[in-house]
């Protein structure tokens, strides 16, 4: 019975047991007048079931439609009282939406299960749960296997409370729609919710927790695709919120944010099983908001996560993140870590659990505005394709960083740069596995710090493949910065400290035996100080040395090549210069070999003084000029070039005397003048032979590799007579852009199974990304994540296809069957098999054989009178016999087609000639009812009729004429119609 059906609770199962089958309405709309339990039994329901209990409407003990398989629509449960206990317990399918509202004032609609416990329901819709202006739903499970969305709202103090979507144990599609869950104001809440949500393949997952609002322990343990990202946002206190923890889960989405503002909290999100973000992973806080405890890809499984976009963690306006984990974090194509306006981010550990940490762009460090980032570590990082910045401005501080630290080497293929300004302070970072890059600067200015910095200091050796910068202003300070396992600088090194600025206890190279630099240049203005730089293995530059103070300036305590086995050798010029009260002093290169150009120069009351020059091991050449000059009350002291060879020129200029204490070679000056410039040198100390020669090197070429080691040139002349006595610069210079990575494959090393029984299986090798430590076409090194290889020439995977083994067997062997003919050719057959999965090696029974044992043959019967038919016929008949196939011996019928057609005889015959004649008679029946003549003229004529046929009886005397009450035979036939007045 189909049709709208109003169902009142006292009456409601008499009403549906009279609408017997009840088997579909177009619409159930249940109201409530009884205290009592509803029970409506109807299966099937084309338009929507209402379930709405108002203000005025009883409350019932419980609803239940017991025999509710299919909801054509919507199913609608509202109420604004108290309701508990309803139950759908056998739906199966809602091809609407089912939507559950409960509102009003200590409104709690509780116990409500749609769908039965094995949880085959599919809804095609939106599951919409609301909780409004302080009603309760708790207790509310939906028991289905698919969903078209779910949407959670609890607003104006609505609470959705300890309620299950899914199937226990098993997973929910939801193939439309996203899964949402808000409170939208003031005092609402969501809590203890589980959704089992596994693949969301056309929507999101979102989490929005409002101002003053309560969101905890949410469940999505098996989430495994979201297309449209995962995002959750807090301005209330949000907590326990954990996703894709099921051992088995693997979650793959496009983006992940995490976000807390306005007050805000996040208290612990773990999203355990996380392996892909294909755009960003974003976590963040502002506007005096705290995250705490966000664990990302912790699991133990083998699988780790891939970023294809940036990693970024975030704090500004008194933001506080605290402890962001992602132990399995393997790739990503950027990394940002910033805090802004007294934001604060501690504890940040990437990467922690992997083998290698890639990082395809940069990675940038950043803080300002008093924000401040405390122990941030990506201790497995080890490439970096583009820079590594570590930037804090105004009063700002970036603490305890590790990069790179516990891995063999971290390649950056562009910059690592230091910068502080504004009281910001960069102490105690860890780079102590760098590798290669192309350069390092260190920048504090306007009192900003960068102190206690380790770059390189557990490696082989440190390439810096361009320039090296030390740059300090306006009250800022380098300190303590460790570069100890530099072997080669390929362009400059500059050291530079202005207006009241320090750079102090800087150690370059000291561990390794060699130390190359292209130029060096320290410079110290408005009493800037330089104190402290210790570069004792320097043994080649092949461009200048500097030394520049001015107004008030300090250089001292710089110790150049005084530990290198053959001595120091400068291509270029050696110049000290001081002006404006400015200071040189304590500088050790004791073991300079050889310089262009060696000069002190001292004015306006400068000094430069404690200077000493090649006084052990090796003989000092200076192609060029050694000169002295000193005016305006400025001061050279104490000198000593004690192991002077020889020198182009000799010059001394200036105010009288122009150095005191001064040892050049074998003469020793207490006063150095202009007098004894003029006078040269001593015998002892001779002029160098010809002129002027130094070697002039070139820039040097490209990297001769993309990745992976190469080589660089460059042409070095000699410019002059003869460069006999200086060491030539090096033409060729090892370099590497980046490390190679390459796709390798394994073959199948595993054998094909050849246990009897073994099914057909196909046997994978397998296709790795690795490192290739020696050149693009070099061996493997370690694995590396995938997304670092070229996708496109990704080779397939070998395989090998392995046959089914099959065990011995036995035939199995049918019954025979009866004969297939009675005589003649005849052949039985029977089942013949090998079971399944077994290989009978026996020789393979017959399934058929020959059964024949007698000959068919022709048989006939011919006709007798006595068959002739007794009744009587017309024409006569003419009886013909039989003409048969059977068998020889036990006379069975058989096919005609056994027998020889040839052979086949004639059939007898015989005519019925003697049969008796048939009779004839005339058979009518009872005259009809008068009928009236339509005949106008004749109004008062009928006509009635009568049935006439004639009938043939057989008898065995002379056949009797044809008649009836008035004719005979010969007569015509009686008429059928009579007229009547």
């Amino acid at each position: 019975m189909r049709g709208a059906v109003a169902v009142v609770a006292a009456t409601a199962m008499l009403l549906c047991v009279a609408i017997v089958p009840c088997v579909a309405v177009d619409d159930l709309v249940v109201t409530f007048d009884t205290t009592g339990a509803i029970s409506l039994s109807a299966t099937e329901v084309t338009g929507d079931v209402r379930l709405v209990l108002g203000d005025g409407d009883t409350i019932p003990a419980s609803v239940t439609l017991p025999l509710l398989e299919h909801v054509r629509g919507s199913i609608v449960i509202e109420t604004t009282q108290s309701l508990s206990s309803v139950t759908f317990p056998k739906l199966k399918l809602v091809e609407g939406s089912v939507i559950v509202h409960a509102s009003g004032s200590d409104t709690v609609l509780a116990d409500v299960e749609v769908g039965p416990s094995q949880g085959d329901l599919v809804v095609q819709g939106s599951v919409s749960v609301r909780a409004t202006t302080s009603g309760t739903v708790t207790g509310l499970t939906v028991a289905c296997v698919s969903l078209g969305g779910l949407d959670l709202e609890a607003a104006t103090k609505g609470r959705i409370l300890t309620s299950f979507f899914g199937v226990p144990g098993g997973t929910l599609a939801v193939p439309t729609g996203s899964v949402a869950l808000t409170t939208t104001s003031a005092d609402s809440e969501i809590s203890d919710i589980t959704v089992q949500a596994h693949d969301i393949d056309d929507g999101a997952v979102t989490l929005n927790c409002a101002s003053s609002t309560v969101m905890s322990d949410i469940v999505l343990p098996f989430l495994a695709s979201v297309a449209a990202g995962v995002t959750v946002t807090s301005e209330g206190a949000m907590s326990f919120i954990e996703m894709a923890t099921y051992a088995a889960a693997s979650l793959d989405t496009t983006s992940l944010t995490i976000e807390a503002s306005g007050y805000g909290s996040i208290n612990r999100i773990d999203i355990a099983r996380i392996v892909r973000i294909t755009q960003d992973l974003t976590v963040s806080c502002v506007q005096k908001s705290e995250i705490v405890d966000v664990t990302l890809a912790s699991s133990s499984t083998d699988t780790e996560l891939v970023v294809g976009g940036k990693v970024t963690a975030s704090a500004a306006g008194y933001g506080d993140l605290i402890r962001l984990i992602v132990p399995l974090l393997s790739s990503a194509n950027g990394i940002d870590v910033t805090v802004q306006n007294k934001g604060l981010i501690e504890d940040v550990r990437l990467g922690t659990a992997v083998k290698s940490l890639a990082v395809g762009d940069t990675v940038l460090v950043h803080a300002e505005d008093y924000g401040q980032i405390v122990r941030p570590r990506i201790p497995r990082l080890d490439n970096v394709g583009n820079d590594v910045l570590i930037r804090g401005q105004n009063q700002c501080g970036i603490l305890d960083l590790s990069l790179g630290n516990e891995v063999t080497a971290l390649h950056v293929s562009g910059t690592v740069e230091y910068t502080a300004m504004g009281y910001a302070v960069l102490d105690n970072h860890n780079l102590a596995r760098l590798t290669s890059c192309e350069n390092v600067f260190f920048t504090a200015a306007n009192k900003g710090d960068i102190k206690n910095i380790a770059v390189g200091t557990q490696v082989t050796t440190l390439a810096i493949s361009k320039n090296l910068l030390f740059h300090a202003e306006d009250y800022g300070l380098i300190e303590n910065i460790d570069l100890t396992r530099v072997s080669i600088l390929h362009r400059s090194l500059t050291v530079e400290a202005a207006n009241k600025a320090d750079i102090r206890s800087i150690n370059l190279g000291t561990e390794k035996s060699t130390l190359q630099l292209e130029s060096l240049s320290f410079k110290a203005v408005g009493y800037g100080i330089i104190d402290g730089f210790d570069a004792s293995r320097l043994n080649v530059m092949h461009g200048s040395l500097s030394y520049h103070v001015e107004n008030h300036g300090k250089i001292y305590g710089v110790a150049l090549g005084h530990q290198s086995h053959n001595g120091l050798d400068v291509a270029g010029t050696v110049s000290f210069f001081a002006t404006g009260y400015g200071h040189i002093h304590t500088i050790n290169m004791k073991r300079l070999r050889s310089a262009a150009t060696l000069s002190f120069q001292a004015l306006k009351k400068a000094d430069i003084y404690d200077i000493t020059l090649t006084v052990e091991s090796v003989q000092l050449k200076v192609a060029g000029n050694l000169g002295f000059s000193a005016a305006t009350r400025a001061v050279l002291n104490n000198i000593a070039i004690t192991r002077l060879d020889c020198v182009g020129s000799f010059t001394v200029e200036g105010d009288d005397p122009v150095a005191t204490n001064v040892q050049l070679g074998q003469t020793t000056f207490s006063q150095l003048t202009v007098a004894d410039g003029a006078a040269g040198l001593s015998d002892e100390d001779p002029l160098c032979a010809g002129s002027v020669s130094f070697y002039q090197a070139s820039a040097w070429s490209v990297c001769s590799t993309a990745c992976g080691p190469g080589t660089m040139t460059r042409t070095v002349t000699c410019q002059g007579t003869s460069c006999d006595h200086l060491v030539k610069p090096a033409n060729t210079s090892t370099c590497q852009v980046s490390t190679c990575y390459g796709w390798f494959t394994t073959e199948v090393t595993e054998p094909c199974p050849d246990e009897c029984g073994a099914t057909a299986v196909t046997l994978y090798g397998s296709v790795g990304c690795f490192e290739q430590p020696t050149g693009p076409s070099g061996p493997a090194g370690d694995a590396a994540n995938a997304t670092l290889c070229d996708a496109g020439t990704q080779p397939a995977v070998p395989t090998t296809e392995c046959s089914a083994v099959a065990c011995p067997g036995a035939w199995q062997i049918g019954t025979w069957s009866a004969c297939s003919a009675v005589c003649g050719p005849e052949l039985r057959q029977r089942s013949v098999s090998c079971p399944d999965g077994f290989v009978c090696t026996d020789a393979e029974p017959n399934s058929e054989e020959d059964c024949g044992n007698q000959d068919c043959e022709w048989y006939t019967v011919a006709p007798s009178l006595a068959d002739c038919p007794t009744a009587c016929t017309n024409p006569e008949p003419t009886l013909t016999g039989l003409v048969a196939c059977r068998g020889a011996t036990d006379s069975r019928d058989a096919a005609d087609d056994l027998c020889d057609a040839a052979s086949k005889p004639q059939a007898a015959s015989v005519s019925c000639s003697t049969a008796d004649a048939c009779t004839v008679q005339w058979v009518v029946s009872d005259w009809s009812t008068c009928i009236a003549d339509a005949d106008p003229t004749s109004p008062t004529t009928s006509s009635t009729s009568a049935a006439v046929t004639a009938s043939s009886t057989t008898t065995t005397g002379p056949r009797p004429a044809c008649t009836n009450a008035t004719t005979t035979t010969a007569a015509v036939a009686p008429t059928t119609t009579t007229t009547t007045t």
